[in-house]
């Protein structure tokens, strides 16, 4: 009986220093092979855990927030504050880029395009964001709020809720009412990733690499599951009264950019407001990429209602732009902006491709220096462009 003992404790001992050896082996290999690729510290990133978002301020449960005050280094650069939602986050970089490249103005030296846009943002939020910049002193010169389809979105998610219209939607529901998803799944990733944080396991690749996945796993599986409770409980509302409430929901986007128009006049900053296009709208030709994608409706925002309904939230949206226009406020309508487009500019409903997102720069770099061609002088050696461009507070556009 000892020696049948001693030989499983043997065994025992042996399969755990078979282990801690393949452990061994197995973080020397990812040491070496991160030193020659580095690019495998992005694996290690946390990216599916992230805190609720607040309604209101859009960021997560730090508190407080403020962002770092915009500084410029020279006087002569233009300054320019981008906000919106996750379509808009693609726009800064090649806006910037085109707008140096066309620069007209020897006055000014350079332009400087900052990125205030984070996912799942809409009016509300950008109102928010504007008012922490121009709070805290920042040296802008120009906002542009890139918005439209999130504000057809968060009203429908909340109403299903009973919720404020101007809430976050998804984001805050299922982040903070833990009815929806597993709040079990949600509270192990929380928990393992300050487990991740622990001195021990920063410096274990191995360790990294499966909590990271333990976390991912954890988080994916509950926001499946918190997106199909919403989708189950959106999807059974009758599609006339999603339209009603895509109408009235989106009265906030028309008072937000008035709030946001007066306040930017106050502090002396100019400001121009996009409505973005989504896929099938205003579309004169769509490439077979779009079609197939509206035919199959691969994403969550189908499963809530089809292209119709957003077809009219968008109408909606244009009417509240007009009647904007008329008012004084720079408003631009993108919606069409791809009608005549050869090729795919999107990634999805309302999220664009490459091609898309630089078109849409380019076209907004143009406008952009027509308004601004109103109040400063140009280059002589430039051809002139159409200047029907009104400023946002002088006279309506025709």
């Amino acid at each position: 009986m000892m020696k049948k003992a001693a030989n499983k404790c043997f065994r025992f001992l042996l399969l755990i220093l078979l282990i801690l050896l393949a452990l061994c082996l197995f973080e020397i290999f990812l040491r070496l092979y991160s030193h020659f690729n580095p690019a495998l510290e992005d694996r290690f990133k946390i990216e599916s855990f992230f805190h609720p978002l607040h309604p209101y301020f859009g960021h997560d449960d730090r508190s407080p927030y403020m962002p770092e005050p915009i500084r410029k280094d020279d006087k002569r650069q233009y300054t320019i504050l981008v906000l919106g939602g996750s379509t808009a986050l693609d726009i800064p970089e090649p806006l910037e880029k085109y707008l140096n490249e066309k620069n007209p103005f020897p006055d000014i030296s350079r332009f400087v395009v900052y990125n205030g846009a984070h996912h799942g943002y809409h009016s509300t939020q950008d109102k928010n964001v504007l008012v922490h910049y121009l709070s805290n002193g920042s040296e802008i010169d120009m906002v542009v709020c890139i918005e439209g389809f999130n504000n057809l979105i968060r009203p429908l998610e909340n109403y299903a809720y009973g919720l404020p219209p101007n809430y976050t939607g998804w984001y805050w529901i299922v982040g903070n009412r833990l009815e929806y998803g597993s709040p079990t799944r949600y509270y192990l990733a929380k928990y393992l990733s300050e487990l991740a944080k622990k001195p021990l396991i920063k410096r274990l690749k191995t360790f990294q690499m499966l909590l990271t996945g333990a976390i991912n796993a954890s988080m994916r599986s509950y926001h499946l599951q918190g997106m199909e409770a919403v989708q189950d409980n959106i999807s059974s509302i009758p599609d006339k009264e999603k339209i009603e409430v895509l109408r009235t929901g989106s009265s906030f986007y028309e008072d937000d950019i008035r709030f946001m128009d007066a306040v930017a006049l106050l502090q002396g900053v100019r400001a121009i407001f996009v409505l973005h296009p989504i896929m099938g709208f205003e579309r004169k030709e769509m490439t077979t990429y779009e079609k197939e994608f509206l035919k199959n409706r691969p994403m969550y925002d189908f499963q809530l209602a089809p292209l119709s309904v957003w077809v009219e939230g968008y109408r909606s949206l244009q009417g509240i732009g007009r009647e904007l226009k008329k008012a004084g406020v720079d408003y631009l309508d993108y919606t069409a902006i791809f009608r005549d487009t050869e090729g795919n500019p999107y990634g999805d409903l309302m999220h664009m491709n490459e091609l898309g997102w630089n078109a849409m720069a380019e076209k907004l770099a143009n406008d952009i220096i027509k308004t601004l061609k109103k109040e400063r002088p140009a280059k002589p050696d430039l051809d002139r462009r159409d200047t029907r461009l009104e400023n946002p507070h002088g006279s309506p556009q025709n």
